[in-house]
């Protein structure tokens, strides 16, 4: 289950703005909550509904978000999630389901570094 906490943590993120258009969320444009990656079963939501996996969009951008849950999409959101100190890799290995995207190319080096300087400082 996503999290009020979750959605104000994003919100802030995002600076009140949608991933995709930065357009600002308002009463007439208001934020909805999207998964890089979707899972139908209940069990997964306690790895999917996670920041890791959560983007804010604005209802037009969720209407067209088979452009934000393709492959390349969720690799870009990715990395900013890395730039912003998430370890992406820990949680997406942590994730049980059968089949995950390759994430090979994404740059965990730069996260690694981050979280030295995390600990270090």
């Amino acid at each position: 289950m996503i999290t009020q906490e979750t959605i104000d943590k994003l919100n802030a993120e995002q600076r009140g703005c949608c991933a995709f258009c930065h357009r600002p969320f308002t009463d007439s444009n208001p934020q909805q909550v999207h998964h890089a990656i979707y899972g139908r079963e209940k069990r997964f939501s306690r790895w999917l509904d996670k920041p890791e996996n959560l983007i804010l969009l604005c209802q037009k951008c969720h209407e067209q978000h088979g452009d934000m849950s393709n492959w390349s999409m969720r690799r870009l959101w990715w990395n900013y999630k890395i730039e912003l100190g998430y370890n992406m890799r820990e949680w997406h290995t942590e994730i049980p389901m059968k089949v995950k995207d390759r994430f090979d190319d994404v740059d965990f080096v730069k996260l690694e570094k981050k979280e030295q300087k995390w600990d270090i400082g």
